[in-house]
């Protein structure tokens, strides 16, 4: 599950995370591979199952594994 407010992302049921950069974060969820591209991206919480991204949020793209 994914939930966006403002400059924050939340990802619970993550299955894999594949890059964190300043400028992209990406992972694999449900058998999507997910692309969150933007600036000054971190991930201040980071857990087995859930993550928090903050930063400038510019784009989500989604594509199928």
């Amino acid at each position: 599950m994914i939930y966006l407010d403002n400059k924050e992302l939340i990802v619970q049921g993550y299955q894999k995370l594949l890059k964190v950069s300043e400028e992209e974060i990406v992972f694999i969820i449900f058998k999507k591979t997910i692309i969150i591209s933007g600036n000054n991206l971190s991930l201040p919480f980071f857990e087995k199952d859930e993550f928090k991204v903050k930063g400038n949020i510019i784009n989500i793209e989604i594509y199928d594994n």
